[in-house]
């Protein structure tokens, strides 16, 4: 399967009017996100320039807003304390430390007042970490994430995709996925989904059935339905749900496993919470896709010869496999004959050890295949990044070292101009300009796509 570009339905919040778009006079400077800091662009000649920005709504306070939604579902569906008795053994599905800015601790506080109001007790609620294939947290991080407190009253487990003993087998999905289960989860009589929603470039939108596949699933099922994405012909992309088939197979398996309840948070630029929707887990979800699409889609009249984008600075640049939600966003608005360049610090390196490694791959066959027989997420993003890079001229301006740098596909720059020099001598034109600042959340949409 090769990237390609895609049409997301339902997106584009920001009209053109809220775009920053001029023609760019000499000498004016324009600040790229970069860590904790800007990297300047001082241009030196007139050209055409859109500033893609996503507004910044107000944050607000989560814990009222889960309270809210707990006693007043936003899709006008039953109130959790109605949903369950007080017989009942409780699974409450959490995101990793890769969510840092999902409010965990603030849901599991909120959700524990209704449980001990309807009259379940502590021993009876198990919290379950969804790390899909991830590696499993420590205490210490277990502690951080849910808070001291939480971690000493509540049972918290990792999820084990690997282990026979923790999962249960629950039958095959229609689209031959092989189901099983985290055990915890399916033994419970009252299962409540947390976790948030973004953009995401596999799935669509992340949060709402991504609590269960890839989060409470076996390795197996993991394997066998992100492995569509390399089907030929498959379509998916971030906000393409009607024609994905991972998103559907996802929602099939959800369904099978019976969520009793959903709180999922929608962050804001700065990693605060936006918004929270509560209720049934699917169309509650659907609601906080809804709002995601009217938050981070911005509607464009065309592409551009050149593409500049940024993670939106620390700590989403905090390394490369962070960073390339930027470059994936920025391909969606950069002409067929167009180039990319990648403003992202980088100062932990690469970031996931895993990640690093594909990174020797000699070329994209070889990494498809190896993703076939194991497929990994950081293996197939580096894959992405090295279609992205392969198609379009791309270049990189981080704190990487050049010979790590080179191996992305990318290449290395050490300021915003020279990468433009490059490009500039490099592309069929010296044409028009869009700059992602936030491009980490930023998905660009073309008009009548």
């Amino acid at each position: 399967m090769l990237w390609a570009h895609h049409n997301p339905v339902g997106g584009g919040g920001l009209g053109v009017s809220q775009i920053g778009d001029h023609t760019a006079n000499s000498m004016e400077t324009i600040n790229i996100p970069y860590g904790t800091s800007f990297l300047p662009w001082q241009i030196s000649t007139r050209r055409h320039v859109q500033v893609i920005e996503s507004p910044n709504p107000e944050p607000i306070d989560p814990a009222k807003a889960i309270w809210d939604v707990l006693w007043h579902p936003t899709d006008h569906t039953t109130p959790l304390a109605d949903r369950i008795r007080p017989c009942n053994q409780v699974a409450i599905v959490i995101s990793d430390i890769t969510r840092g800015w999902i409010p965990t601790s603030t849901i599991l506080e909120q959700i524990l007042k209704v449980l001990n109001w309807r009259g379940i007790k502590d021993h009876q609620i198990t919290v379950i970490v969804a790390i899909g294939s991830h590696r499993p947290l420590t205490q210490s991080e277990i502690r951080n994430l849910v808070s001291p407190e939480l971690a000493r009253r509540l049972k918290v487990i990792n999820h084990d995709c690997q282990n026979p003993e923790d999962l249960v087998a629950v039958g095959d999905s229609t689209r031959g996925t092989p189901i099983a289960l985290n055990r915890h989860y399916i033994q419970a009589d009252c299962r409540i989904l947390t976790g948030g929603i973004t953009y995401h470039f596999m799935s669509g939108f992340s949060g709402g059935r991504k609590s269960i596949l890839p989060g409470v699933a076996a390795y197996e099922t993991i394997q066998a339905n992100h492995c569509m994405l390399l089907d030929a012909g498959a379509s998916y992309g971030s906000g393409i749900l009607d024609s994905n088939p991972l998103h559907h197979d996802m929602m099939e398996i959800a369904a099978l496993a019976e969520p009793t309840f959903l709180v999922n948070a929608i962050p804001g630029a700065r990693g605060d919470t936006v918004a929270i929707v509560g209720g049934d887990w699917d169309s509650a979800w659907q609601i906080g896709t809804k709002l995601v699409a009217k938050q981070y889609g911005a509607t464009l009249e065309t592409t551009a010869d050149l593409v500049i984008a940024s993670p939106g600075g620390y700590p989403l640049d905090i390394n490369l496999y962070q960073s390339i939600k930027a470059l994936i966003n920025g391909a969606e608005a950069v002409k067929p004959d167009g180039g990319l360049i990648l403003v992202a610090q980088c100062m932990d390196g690469t970031g996931a050890s895993e990640f690093s490694l594909w990174l020797d791959y000699p070329d994209l066959e070889t990494m498809e295949t190896d993703l076939r027989t194991g497929f990994t997420v950081p293996g197939f993003i580096a894959y992405t990044m090295r279609q992205i890079a392969g198609h379009y001229p791309t270049a990189l301006v981080s704190d990487l070292p050049s010979e790590l740098a080179l191996k992305t596909g990318m290449v290395p720059h050490t300021s915003i101009q020279a990468a433009i020099d490059w490009l500039d001598n490099t592309l069929p034109r010296k044409g028009s300009v869009h700059i992602l600042p936030q491009g980490n959340l930023t998905l660009p949409i073309l008009a009548g796509g």
